[in-house]
């Protein structure tokens, strides 16, 4: 029981961290659209800005991947 509960509470945390992951996009990229392209300059470092929050979020959910991998193999060793 003890793995399948793990595995259920990995599965949801990851779905939540995806979940707001992508309404943090949905607010930037509705963002981006309010620049007028007059303001190029403005766009491009707002595009960068973007571009770093990304990346930080594929860290972030690759970091917890590695995490839930860890101790699911943790969880395996301590069942043998």
């Amino acid at each position: 029981m003890g793995r399948d509960l793990m595995t259920t509470w990995t599965a949801q945390t990851e779905l939540a961290i995806k979940g707001a992951f992508d309404a943090q996009n949905t607010a930037i990229d509705a963002g981006l659209g309010l620049f007028d392209l007059g303001f190029k300059g403005n766009r491009q470092a707002v595009a960068q800005f973007t571009e770093i929050v990304k990346r930080t979020q594929k860290a972030t959910l690759e970091s917890w991947q590695t995490t839930a991998k860890m101790a699911a193999k943790a969880t395996e060793t301590t069942k043998r």
